[in-house]
């Protein structure tokens, strides 16, 4: 998911999120009832590709357990 917009005359083409996944930490309830996470990342203002820092809202139960992925926009 994108957060906010590009700058004027710009729009998105497409993204990459690397790498494609994470390792997260939970119960088994938990985990069981997921098998992708939502990502978002901000795009206000860009004139560029670029890799951005993702931001991922993990339920309750979970923690990652690997470094967040980058977004390549």
């Amino acid at each position: 998911e994108t957060v906010g917009k590009p700058a004027p005359g710009y729009r998105i083409a497409g993204y990459e999120v690397l790498p494609s996944g994470i390792l997260v930490r939970g119960a088994n309830e938990a985990l069981s009832a997921r098998s992708a996470l939502p990502v978002r990342v901000d795009v206000t203002g860009l004139t560029e590709t670029t890799d951005k820092p993702a931001s991922l809202t993990l339920p309750p139960g979970m923690s990652p357990q690997t470094t967040l992925p980058a977004v390549k926009v």
